[in-house]
């Protein structure tokens, strides 16, 4: 054995550690923003004049609780009108019904009434029932519409802004509609968005949780892992 050999081996008696080639461990401070976890914008389905404003900013509200009211004589009109029609089909459609009645009982009696005349009552019978259920179709559109003058809370939340008035015309049809009457959001649950650089994209693990703090807490640092990724590029 060659005394450079036996070297070799003293040395290798000694290892302690293997290099391996890894990425460098690092972090990086980026700036996010709270947002409200829900948040909508409320608008007017039915034209009418704001008839009572019942929350103002800062209001805190509950899921379907009333918002405001409007008025719309016109609607309450359309309404009225559709319930008389169907209040009319119904009254046809009951004397129908009975003048085929009478005319099947009085058919029992060969040759009294003829074949055709039966038909034409049965006939008219069956287009007065459509009658009425196109009628009731009317009025339920029409309750529908006047629902939409009464604007309910989609979800709980606090009212952090107000556009509009009592008296104010409001709706599809009017220019007070290019900007939402009132602004819901929710704050009981925020949101915490962070924009991360394309270059640090890689590096962000879902599984492990972050740190971070709010500057309106000075000296608190907050734990928690990420949600989601939107995946969005911009």
């Amino acid at each position: 054995m060659t005394p450079k050999t036996a070297h070799a081996k003293k040395e290798s008696k000694y290892e302690i550690g293997h290099v391996e080639e890894k990425p460098l461990s690092s972090f990086v401070k980026l700036p996010g923003q709270l947002k409200p976890f829900e948040e909508v914008n409320i608008y007017a389905k039915a034209n009418g004049f704001v008839q009572s404003l019942f929350v103002d900013r800062g209001s805190i509200v509950k899921k379907n609780e009333v918002l405001l009211t409007l008025e719309a004589p016109e609607i309450e009109s359309q309404l009225l009108v559709a319930s008389s029609k169907f209040t009319q089909a119904q009254e046809n459609a009951v004397a129908s019904k009975e003048k085929n009645r009478r005319l099947k009982e009085a058919a029992k009696e060969e040759g009294a009434v003829a074949p055709l005349d039966l038909d034409n009552a049965l006939s008219r019978m069956k287009a007065d029932e459509a009658v009425v259920m196109s009628e009731k179709s009317n009025v339920d559109a029409m309750n529908n519409i006047k629902a939409y003058l009464t604007v309910t809370a989609p979800f709980n939340g606090t009212i952090v802004q107000r556009n509009i008035s009592a008296g104010a015309l409001v709706g599809p049809g009017s220019k007070a509609n290019d900007m939402p009457l009132l602004v819901l959001q929710q704050l009981q649950k925020l949101r915490l968005e962070v924009f991360v650089p394309e270059v640090y994209v890689d590096k962000v693990d879902l599984k492990h949780p972050v740190s971070f703090v709010f500057n309106a807490i000075p000296g608190q640092t907050h734990t928690a892992k990420i949600s989601r990724s939107a995946n969005a590029l911009s």
